[in-house]
């Protein structure tokens, strides 16, 4: 029976203090609070975060879970219920914190309660939660709930050299499918829950075989399912499961005709794997035009033209490489990230080792030539924006362009860790967004998203991305989803599927908006290398962006 492994690093001892609870989160999707699937379901495994919750050294609970560890423990309140919580294990984090992780017992009511942790007989102030019936979150590679999933075929870790094939009969692991009728100390007990399960793969769906807890571990849900036969090929494509009408965290998962080896267009190599575990270079450089059409309560209309040029030179490590979440979905999948804050930024667990290309890239087309800064802070990083904006009045003109039709080439000079490099491409004219003007009201959630566009590459790509920000003034939470169709579709439909993952919209502050779309079209990549480099690609496109308010 395959089994989830999580792993911890040790620490030191816990300064003494009161215990803050800074979140509480499925242990597998790490959904956050304020996000539509956030609620901690009954009989489901929670990490909970913050300070002085636990000592820094790992302790793990046996069989049965104890309800106190190493001096901690938790209760849970909804209601004039209030009950312990078992506890899976304690440990310190390398950020100077410590977290802890504990069962939300079944018996546990479903509606809004808190929490509780006690350690060296200190109590936290109570932290707020919602408790639901289901709320399923799959584990994945970087162990954020984003990206790759923890995905089996028999004893076989799915990854980019062992993907999954149409027909296959897979497994996946979780928590969260919904509650038992036996102590959730004890170890599980097989059988399928009585929970309406639905898996998706590449948003074609599948046929589910099991749905119950892993046999002899605690909280732990698996999910059997055959890969369906016309499941689109690719590194990153789609994983959802809906579970109890509840959308869990988006992940991905690798599928080829036959197995072994997965390719994406727009992706890496899949011959770089082979050779990760001695770390690989990659990089990339972009070119990107996008304008952008901002208006709604509190915020000017502003028309906005950017051109945005960047470089990324990086090392990356086997697991950096199966969960950076900058790959980008497969063609006809979505990626979907979360994000705390008003900024929907994507971030990988692990962060790449940057490489030195030189003091400035340089990039040169028919408008002349400009440099892009090294980042002052991030080695490997290069940058530069050039654009302005235009007032509604039209009184504030736009500043020059630099990208515009025509042939580019960009040049490094080398630095410490690669050598001088030089690739071109030719920059097309003509994509339009042609469905833009009627996307004027509120995006609903709840039904899909038909996109349409015009003059895209024949041999190219379409990237429909957008976001939305909700939550509170105090605490706002967002979601980001990314969709990729070829150029010559002339349309791509986002599922609801995926939209159902965005907080409906929040009221916009006055210097952002609370939602944005995108289409943005982009030609195949220039592969270059250079000594010290594995792999370099060199990328363009063209992008058109607004303002939208989903609800």
């Amino acid at each position: 029976m395959n089994r989830v492994t999580i792993g911890l690093v040790f620490g030191a001892v816990a300064c003494m203090g009161q215990p803050v609870i800074e979140s509480a989160e499925n242990a597998a999707g790490f959904m956050k609070a304020g996000l539509p699937n956030s609620g901690l379901a009954q009989g489901s495994l929670v990490v909970i975060k913050g300070r002085n919750l636990s000592q820094r050294n790992l302790a793990q609970g046996g069989m049965p879970l104890p309800l106190e560890l190493a001096g901690t423990s938790a209760q849970i309140t909804v209601g004039s219920a209030t009950l312990p919580m078992p506890i899976n294990y304690v440990i310190g984090t390398t950020d100077d914190r410590t977290q802890i992780s504990v069962v939300v017992p079944s018996a546990t009511p479903a509606g809004l309660g808190s929490i509780r942790v006690t350690y060296q007989g200190k109590g936290s102030a109570a932290f707020p939660v919602t408790v639901v019936r289901t709320a399923f979150g799959i584990f994945t590679i970087n162990s954020a709930g984003s990206g790759a999933a923890v995905v089996f075929t028999g004893a076989t870790l799915n990854t980019p050299t062992e993907s999954l094939a149409p027909g296959a009969v897979a497994q996946i692991f979780g928590t969260g499918l919904g509650p038992v009728p036996y102590s959730d100390r004890l170890p599980a007990e097989a059988g399928n829950l009585n929970t309406e399960v639905e898996v998706w793969v590449g948003f074609k769906k599948a046929k589910v075989h099991y749905q119950g807890r892993v046999p002899e571990i605690a909280s732990i849900d698996q999910i059997n399912f055959t890969v369906p036969l016309d499941t689109p090929p690719g590194c990153a494509v789609s994983l959802l499961v809906r579970a109890g009408g509840v959308v869990g965290n988006a992940t991905t998962i690798p599928v080829a005709p036959t197995g072994g080896n997965c390719s994406d267009p727009l992706g890496l190599p899949t011959e770089l794997f082979g050779r990760a575990a001695q770390g690989v270079h990659v990089g990339a450089v972009n070119l990107v035009k996008t304008a952008t059409s901002t208006s709604g309560p509190g915020i000017a209309a502003i028309s906005l033209k950017t051109d945005l040029l960047s470089g990324s030179f990086q090392r990356f490590d086997y697991s950096q490489l199966l969960s950076y979440p900058g790959n980008g979905p497969s063609v006809g999948s979505c990626n979907v990230y979360s994000f705390a804050g008003r900024t929907p930024v994507l971030d990988p667990r692990v962060p790449a080792l940057g490489l030195d290309a030189g003091v400035t890239l340089l990039a040169s087309g028919p408008a002349g030539s400009v440099t892009m800064e090294r980042h002052t802070q991030q080695k490997g990083l290069y940058w530069r924006t050039i654009g302005g904006s235009s007032l509604s009045s039209g009184t504030d003109p736009l500043s020059q362009e630099f990208l515009t039709a025509g042939r580019f080439t960009v040049t490094g000079p080398g630095g410490n860790d690669l050598a001088g490099f030089s690739a071109s491409l030719t920059w097309p004219t003509g994509f339009s967004w042609t469905n833009q003007p009627q996307l004027s009201g509120p995006v609903s959630r709840s039904n899909d998203l038909v996109i349409r566009w015009e003059g895209a590459p024949a041999d190219g790509y379409v990237t429909i991305s957008g976001y939305s920000i909700g939550g509170s003034a105090a605490a706002p939470v967002g979601a980001s989803f990314s969709c990729l169709a070829p150029g010559a579709a002339g349309s791509f439909t986002v599922p609801a599927l995926v939209l159902q993952l965005l907080p409906p919209a929040a009221l916009p502050s006055e210097t952002a908006p609370a939602g944005q779309l995108t289409v943005a079209a982009s030609g195949a990549p220039v592969a270059f290398t250079t000594p010290g480099l594995d792999h370099g690609s060199l990328n363009y496109s063209s992008a058109h962006a607004r303002t939208v308010t989903f609800q």
